[in-house]
């Protein structure tokens, strides 16, 4: 991953905390917006060299 990637994983990663947000969002969805939003992080720290 090159540092130019930053941009488009951080609009990723607020984007689903944002979602996150959404009241009566259902189970499922929480579920899958919770593990993208894990995976965008997971790929800036890997790209910042830096771990949660």
């Amino acid at each position: 991953m090159l540092t130019e990637h930053v941009p488009l994983y951080d609009s990723h990663h607020r984007t689903q905390l944002q979602l996150l947000q959404t009241p009566g969002l259902p189970a499922g969805r929480k579920a899958l917006t919770s593990r993208e939003a894990e995976r965008a992080q997971a790929v800036l720290d890997k790209i910042r060299g830096t771990s949660a």
